[in-house]
């Protein structure tokens, strides 16, 4: 509640003691653990109580869903942000989402989320944001589609040089290069690879991605 409701309403509620009062008085809530640290509504009430702030305060409603978003970003749960934004119909938010979560979420194998999320969005968006583009390669490139892969990434690298993007040039660049490698373009895989390290440079913001970099020049 601190982390959510107070900034995202601009107040500062006594938590401790408004949950005390909650749980004294048996209104509708259970304890999640035995030491009765975490709390929740039964589930009815819970979907009662959101149901009336939707149609009553809808506007503070969306503020408390969005600093929820936050959190749940600051703490990589992607697929809870995802449903968050994807209920509030915020598009550009979901782009986001997918551009920030896309590394992890390629190297710990979930394509078949992201490929949903993507074909969630507008048909035109991947050529508007070339990040997905990227990640749509990585997704054709898991699947055997290596040169329906490497076509993708092409394309994204064209837009995506064009652009102030330099992590997300740098990831596809990473991306192609492995695809080279695993086709047996060996100056290709290295060509790539150079210039995603030399993008990088010493910026420490980039320190992830230059080590996919490393990885990728062998």
């Amino acid at each position: 509640c601190t982390e959510v409701i107070d900034p995202a309403l601009g107040i500062k509620e006594d938590w401790n003691e408004l949950m005390t009062t909650a749980t004294r008085n048996n209104l509708f809530i259970l304890p999640v653990e035995d030491d009765r640290i975490w709390l929740r509504y039964h589930h009815l009430f819970s979907e009662f109580l959101q149901v009336r702030i939707k149609r009553e305060r809808p506007q503070e409603a969306e503020k408390i869903l969005l600093k929820l978003a936050e959190v749940y970003t600051r703490h990589g749960q992607w697929e809870q942000v995802y449903r968050l934004y994807q209920g509030l119909g915020k598009v550009d938010a979901v782009v986001n989402l997918i551009e920030e979560a896309g590394l992890s979420m390629v190297s710990s194998g979930r394509f078949n989320i992201l490929s949903t999320w993507i074909a969630s969005l507008p048909e035109r968006t991947p050529f508007e944001h070339p990040a997905l583009l990227s990640i749509l390669g990585s997704i054709a490139v898991t699947n055997g589609d290596t040169r329906r892969g490497l076509t993708l990434f092409d394309q994204a690298i064209e837009r995506l040089s064009q652009s102030n993007q330099t992590n997300q040039l740098v990831l596809a660049l990473v991306w192609r290069s492995v695809t080279h490698r695993f086709l047996g373009e060996y100056s290709e895989a290295l060509a790539d690879a150079e210039e995603a390290l030399w993008l990088t440079g010493h910026n420490p913001a980039l320190d992830l991605i230059r080590a996919e970099a490393c990885k990728a020049k062998g």
